[in-house]
């Protein structure tokens, strides 16, 4: 396939991922943990603060809604674009990554695919929590390292220790692939 037809394609799978993640977004109420995410965003700045002291994960998707909420409200629409748009900029960043990988053009369409069309793909990134934006900073170091540039890097893992408990095991999954292709 020449270069033209394969942009082509990645740019009708990205648009057709982002009608699959904003139809009907807002269509269902919040569940449990949404609900949380916006009864803690609301609070003030040094409640909110106080408040994520006692969840089980670090505070910086809270923060960012916190502005978020100030800039567009809390409708279920709202709030859940932000994983939206996390999820959909994981695209162009996966797809450089397998770049970067020398992947096949087959391979690369493929597992763009899964990204933009898989139903856990599609199912976290219409929700109001911090999963497309894990996969979001996960993908950034990722890709720091691939490229050596370990100021994104540690610009990632930061995110990621502060976005999720999870990050504490995405760290240094990224920060061995770096000592390892630093040294081979």
């Amino acid at each position: 396939m020449t270069r033209l037809k394969i942009s082509l394609i990645v740019i009708i799978m990205i648009i057709l991922a982002a009608v699959m993640r904003l139809v009907a977004l807002g269509a269902v109420e919040f569940w449990y943990d949404e609900a949380f995410t916006v009864l803690i965003s609301r609070l003030s700045w040094e409640r909110m603060i106080q408040a994520t002291a006692g969840d089980t994960h670090p505070p910086l998707f809270y923060m960012l809604m916190w502005g978020w909420l100030r800039l567009v409200g809390s409708s279920e629409f709202s709030v859940r674009l932000v994983s939206v748009l996390a999820s959909l900029a994981a695209l162009p960043l996966a797809w450089r990554i397998m770049s970067r990988l020398e992947l096949s053009d087959p391979a690369r369409l493929t597992v763009l695919a899964l990204l933009a069309f898989g139903p856990f793909e599609v199912y976290f990134a219409q929700e109001a929590r911090m999963y497309a934006m894990l996969q979001l900073f996960y993908m950034v170091g990722a890709l720091a390292v691939l490229e050596r540039r370990y100021w994104l890097l540690c610009i990632a893992n930061i995110g990621l220790l502060y976005l999720h408990n999870y990050g504490l095991f995405y760290v240094p999954t990224l920060v061995v692939l770096a000592l390892y292709l630093d040294h081979r």
